[in-house]
């Protein structure tokens, strides 16, 4: 017998020995051959090495020996080439269906038939495996192979082949009962592990449930542990599933939750560590614990495990895997005390909006109880004198009016009257101008403070928005890594839309300071017109020594908007049954009108594992409980489905609310109407994203790890996935975006970016409402979210950064200064206002843009009011509609479109909504200084579809333009649609005189400039991080001919910059270069400027030869240079 055929012998001996076991261990020189392959102990470039002398070999080989492969530089083209091929053969096994796992370590060649070969870095080979009585397990492994990087190549290693026997979960957990021992008295089947190798398991006779044996844990550590049983049960897509157990323990301060969980696996590889869990705290006593799952489509296999973290003295018996479904609970439907919704008062919300050219724009709401045909008068009033009609005929196709009123007259008053049967009048609120933008200041209590979050909602019934803000702004997360002690409690102070203080709360030691301690809204729980506020609130100080709040009453306390008296109070759900502080301190509220009816107050505690929410209504004065949902019970789909925000509205059409948990949803009656079970998201947005699918859609932003799905979109009436991004993702982070901001395409786009831990990646995606991946990777050149707002007169939404721009274009006009704390339509036509927090001060800026069209409020839209109110808490999130605006109205969208190349194009999207098409004549109207081909264009747009029109724009000169392009579409037999978008184009580069390059510095002090490749539309490269005060560049020129010259700078800045000009040893002055727009992100920042000082133009008389030019930075303002010019005078 050849001493290949003996190892084969030894392998069948040590298989027969594991008959029953459920993970049979093979050593690779003991089940492969020939062994003429290898040589002992010595280096061989045309062998395998049998290897035991490698340091610490137990520790790193399976029974301290190894299969080591000559070195591989690069592939092999043949496996005859190196060592020779190893055949594996493993005979005798117990029929059955295995896993086949294969120890390798870097890379080797694998095959199944000794001829297709295929590249393996160890794991599952073999994923389902049927082995019949008598077969032969057998595959090849060769060398051929190299590492992808050159660092990483040398030796493969073959260690061992485990082959883990599959069971039918039908079948059982083997040893369930802890009854079989092995040889040490250990559970057979059963493996403990710990973070920290601390900690043991033992099999106690006499201390089980049922008399017998029980498994006993003793940990005294801090990290997690498992005791996991060997069994892989197989299992199928669907299967509904009931995993249990009896538990017992210890208790005390240390004892923590334990859990029982079924591991999931597709094809051998893990897909999940807690596809379903049954979970408790024990006790004294004996106590079963149940969990119930539905096994997902991406797992065929699962394994067993108990699980904790921290200190344990328990013991666990009768572990049971059985055919088991959830009983969803059904409640009586809600009947409030409503017999109607009552409507929000609504005012006509005018506002007056100064304009950095002197003239005032008047803006003010459509209603939608004003009639279809209403028109609009705008009077103005000057002083004493009689108030003045300024328009002859009703304004009907916008809300809002440009006057320009006397220089030398007071600031008039301005009222809008609606025509007969319009509804209300108002007179509009003066705004000031902060830059080019207007704004409204309501002036805070104290000038330093600064808020967090802000309640918008009508505190006196008077038809204006007032606010009430919590501050101050920090906030203190629960997870320990973020947690620090409170160093002041947190106020919510209700001001009037006039600036008016009405009352101060202070929520005291017993609300922690941080966003889910304290949430809070406004919202009309009565019906008067006039809004409450409701609260989390506590009592006393019930800190614990190192200032978390772990104890003590917690209430939700409604007040009157108006004086901040106290109505009523009612529990908030307990923290009794969550697994740990931050779990415990994850609180939010939130309103549905759950009968369709009556407005009703949903407490929540828990995102992430427990949730639990009780709902109320407010009536006669006490907060009545309507229903209790709690998730314990309903199994893995409805477990740790949460997200950051809660939105209510009607998604099955019955006329009643749902509560959108995040993955899952409630029906009116507090039921589980639906879950995804894909877990925690950490955006969600509800609204008509999908336009020619019916209903509403909802749109996620998985943070959990997802094999596929990380993005995705289902049907909000029944959660039927539409689709869904179909690579795997680990933490797509932050609040993503779910806007129309591509004209394009219909529908809302989806944006979203993956994270290591809280670490941006490349892995980004911009898809269309279809799921079409737009841009993805590095092209998607934002971070974890994307900020929009509804600004310019179009149907699409802006970006919103320090500028507010289009996507895929430049600024529209207008800027934001300040932390933004809100986006909503809460003041004049129907765009949305921006909130911001700076010292002392909420503003509310608005935009300056003329409007093209008008519409109702979009706070009358009740999904985007009631999105608004919960905003007050939790992470922010742009409210959304119920409606796609683009399938209502005709829209034309006109964007300046960037090119690296500098190139300026102008696009122009005509879109028709879904009930009528448009035909008609584009016209372009260039303002002074642009050209534009083609300046029109036939127009023929079917219904629900969008026509795109290109338009090349030029400008002659080297100086930078800025103009305003505006569009219309004339239609014979409708109405004519307008657009219109500023225009900045960078001048053509110089030609003459003397250039230098910014970057070809003789000398530098103060500072490091860096040499930028990346900033489009300049001569070659460009420098920044010119932003010290005193970082001095100075630059070497020779000059040719002596004469008087001009120095000319081809700059880019986002605000006005000084520099201090000296020419050889004589200084000239402080030049200063106008603000451009940025730091060079768009080829037209950039613009060219004659240096001057307060004397006036700089001119140089200079000499033949060589002279330096030293520009020092005065301000400690970033400017961003091309290159440096000495142009001759005539």
């Amino acid at each position: 017998m050849s001493r290949w055929l003996r190892r084969i012998g030894v392998g069948m001996i040590a298989a027969g020995a594991l008959w029953g076991q459920d993970r049979l261990r093979f050593e690779a020189e003991a089940v492969s051959g020939p062994a003429e392959a290898w040589v002992q102990e010595r280096q061989s470039d045309a062998h395998w090495t049998l290897w035991s002398t490698d340091t610490d070999a137990h520790a790193k080989w399976s029974g301290g020996v190894v299969l080591r492969a000559p070195p591989t530089r690069a592939d092999r083209a043949r496996p005859e080439d190196g060592a020779p091929p190893l055949h594996t053969r493993i005979a005798d096994l117990p029929p059955g269906l295995y896993t086949v796992e294969v120890k390798v370590s870097r890379v080797l060649g694998v095959s199944l038939d000794g001829e297709t070969w295929q590249r393996f870095t160890g794991g599952v080979l073999m994923p389902s495996r049927q082995i019949a009585a008598g077969e032969v397990l057998e595959f090849w492994v060769d060398d051929r192979y190299a590492m992808p990087e050159e660092a990483q190549r040398g030796s493969g290693y073959y260690d061992y082949v485990e082959l883990v026997r599959l069971r039918s979960w039908s079948d059982g957990v083997p040893n369930a009962g802890f009854e079989e021992t092995d040889a040490g008295g250990l559970p057979a089947g059963w493996a403990w592990w710990s973070r920290d190798g601390r900690g043991t398991i033992s099999a106690q006779a006499g201390s089980g449930h049922d008399g017998q044996r029980a498994i006993h844990v003793i940990y005294d550590g801090t990290a997690d542990w498992a005791v996991t049983n060997a069994a892989r049960l197989a299992v199928a897509a669907g299967t509904d599933l009931c995993l249990s157990g009896w538990l017992r323990g210890t208790p005390g301060p240390g004892a923590g939750w334990v859990s029982i969980d079924a591991v999931g696996y597709a094809q051998g590889r893990l897909v999940t560590w807690r596809l379903g869990a049954a979970r408790g705290r024990p006790t004294a006593e004996w106590t079963r614990v149940r969990g119930f799952f539905q096994v997902p489509e991406d797992v065929d296999t699962l394994q067993v495990r108990l699980t904790g973290a921290g200190a344990a003295d328990v013991w666990l018996d009768g572990v049971a895997l059985e055919a088991g479904r959830a009983v969803l609970p059904v409640n009586p439907p809600v009947d409030g005390w409503a017999r109607e919704r009552h409507p929000e008062p609504m005012g006509r919300g005018a506002v007056a909006l100064p304009l950095p050219d002197g003239t005032v724009r008047l803006s003010w709401r459509l209603l939608q109880a004003d009639p279809a045909d209403v028109g609009f008068e705008v009077w103005r009033q000057l002083g004493a004198a009689p108030a003045v009609r300024l328009n002859t005929t009703p304004i009907t196709a916008t809300t809002e009016f440009l006057d320009d009123p006397p220089d030398d007259a007071p600031r008039p008053r301005y009222r809008i009257r609606p025509s007969a049967g319009g509804g209300p009048e108002g007179e509009a609120v003066w705004a000031d101008l902060e830059g080019d933008t207007p704004c409204l200041r309501i002036p805070l209590d104290t000038p330093t403070t600064r808020f967090q979050k802000v309640a918008v909602a009508d505190l006196d019934g008077d038809g204006a928005y007032d606010y009430v803000i919590k501050h101050p702004h920090e906030n203190i997360d629960p997870w320990e890594k973020y947690w620090y002690r409170s160093p002041d409690t947190y106020k919510l102070d209700a001001y009037r839309s006039d600036g008016t203080l009405l009352w101060r709360q202070d929520l005291g030691w017993a609300i922690e300071r941080g966003i889910w301690y304290s949430p809070y809204l406004a919202w009309d729980l009565t019906g008067d017109g006039r809004a409450e506020v409701a609260a989390k609130v506590g009592t006393g100080d019930p800190r614990d020594p190192d200032g978390r709040v772990t104890r003590g009453d917690e209430f939700v306390a409604v007040w009157d908007g108006r004086t901040g008296q106290e109505i009523a109070r009612a529990p908030w759900p307990g923290r009794e049954g969550f697994e740990s502080y931050n779990l415990t301190s994850r609180n939010q509220i939130a309103v549905a009108y759950l009968d369709g009816r009556t407005p009703c107050l949903l407490l929540l505690r828990g995102t992430y594992s427990r949730m639990v929410v009780h709902a109320y209504q407010l009536h006669r004065g006490r907060l009545e409980k309507l229903w209790e949902y709690d998730n314990a019970d309903l199994g893995a789909a409805y477990w740790g489905q949460g997200a950051h925000m809660t939105l209510a509205a009607d998604v099955d059409g019955d006329g009643r609310d749902e509560v959108l948990l995040g993955n899952a949803v409630l029906d009116d009656h507090g039921g589980p109407l639906w879950t995804t079970g894909r877990g925690h998201p950490d955006a969600f947005y509800l609204a008509d994203i999908i336009p020619d699918h019916p209903g509403l859609e909802i749109a996620y932003v998985m943070e959990v790890r997802q094999p596929s799905g990380g993005l995705n979109v289902v049907e909000a009436r029944t959660g039927k996935t539409l689709w869904k991004l179909p690579e795997a993702t680990q933490h797509v982070h932050g609040k993503g975006m779910a806007a129309d901001i591509d004209p394009t395409r219909p529908g809302l786009e989806i944006y979203g970016a993956d994270a290591d831990g809280h670490t941006l990646t490349e892995k980004r995606w911009l898809l269309d409402c279809h799921g079409e991946v737009l841009r993805q990777g590095t092209d998607c050149p934002w971070g974890f979210s994307i900020g929009t707002v509804y600004w310019d007169a179009d149907l699409q939404k802006e970006l919103l950064g320090g500028r507010i721009t289009d996507y895929q274009g430049g600024p529209v006009g207008g800027s934001c200064r300040g932390s933004v704390v809100l986006k909503a339509d809460v003041v004049g036509d129907w765009r949305e206002e921006i909130i911001v927090s700076v010292p002392g001060e909420l503003r509310i800026l608005c935009t300056p843009i003329a409007a093209v069209d008008r519409r109702v409020c979009l706070m009358q839209d009740p999904l985007y009011r009631l999105a608004t109110a919960v905003n007050a808490m939790g992470y922010t999130q742009p409210p959304t509609l119920s409606v796609n605006l683009e399938t209502l109205s005709p829209n034309l969208n006109l964007t300046v479109l960037d090119s690296p190349d500098g190139a300026t194009t102008a696009r122009v999207v005509i879109s028709a909504p879904a009930a009528s098409g448009i035909r008609g004549r584009l016209v372009l109207e260039p303002g002074d200084g642009l050209q534009v081909d083609p300046a029109s264009a036939d127009v023929a747009v079917a219904p629900g579809q969008r026509q795109v029109v290109m338009v090349r724009l030029t400008a002659s000169g080297a100086k930078r333009l800025e103009a305003r392009l505006g569009a219309r579409v004339e239609q014979p037999d409708g109405p004519t649609l307008r657009g219109e978008v500023p225009v900045a184009m960078a001048g053509a580069f110089l030609t003459e005189g003397l250039i230098v390059q910014a970057e070809d510095l003789a000398a530098e002090e103060g500072g490091a400039i860096q040499i930028r490749s990346d900033k489009p539309g300049v001569m070659g490269r460009a420098i920044s991080h010119w932003d010290a005060a005193g970082h001095a560049l100075t630059w070497r020129v020779s000059v040719p001919t002596a004469g008087r010259y001009r120095l000319v700078l081809r700059y880019c800045t986002p605000e006005t910059v000084r520099r201090a000009l000296r020419i050889d040893d004589r200084d000239i002055g402080v030049v200063r270069l106008a603000a451009t727009g940025s730091f060079g992100t768009s080829p037209h920042d950039w613009d060219h400027t004659t240096a001057a000082t307060d004397q006036g133009t700089v001119t140089l008389d200079l000499t033949a030869g060589d002279h330096t030019l030293r520009l020092e930075n005065r301000d400690g303002k970033g400017c961003n240079l091309d290159y440096l010019a000495l142009l001759p005078e005539p």
